[in-house]
């Protein structure tokens, strides 16, 4: 997998991650915190990877939730639950080819 640490995703920024799903896929992990052992974020997404040319995903942070996007417009809301105003750790792992992934 991928590992970023401390580069800081604060609250009102969005990370966008943009790969493609490797051959017979059928998921992926992405983890959001304070370090390996202190997880705020974990999504698993999970697709069939048969058709599925280009895979984003949006994570937009405030100070109550984590608001995900997924490619088709749907929308889930995760808690913030540790309240923290910025994570600088991010693991991206499983059975995608990370391309690349963007602040804003």
């Amino acid at each position: 997998g991928v590992i970023v640490q401390n580069m800081s995703f604060k609250v009102g920024q969005t990370l966008t991650v943009t790969g493609i799903p490797k051959t017979d896929s059928t998921n992926f992990a992405i983890n959001i915190g304070h370090s390996a052992e202190d997880i705020a974020l974990h999504l698993n997404p999970r697709f069939d990877a048969h058709g599925d040319h280009r895979t984003i995903i949006k994570i937009t942070f405030t100070n109550e939730d984590f608001l995900v996007t997924l490619p088709d417009g749907s929308e889930f809301h995760f808690p913030n639950r540790q309240g923290a105003e910025k994570y600088k750790y991010m693991h991206f792992d499983g059975e995608a080819k990370i391309y690349g992934f963007e602040i804003k």
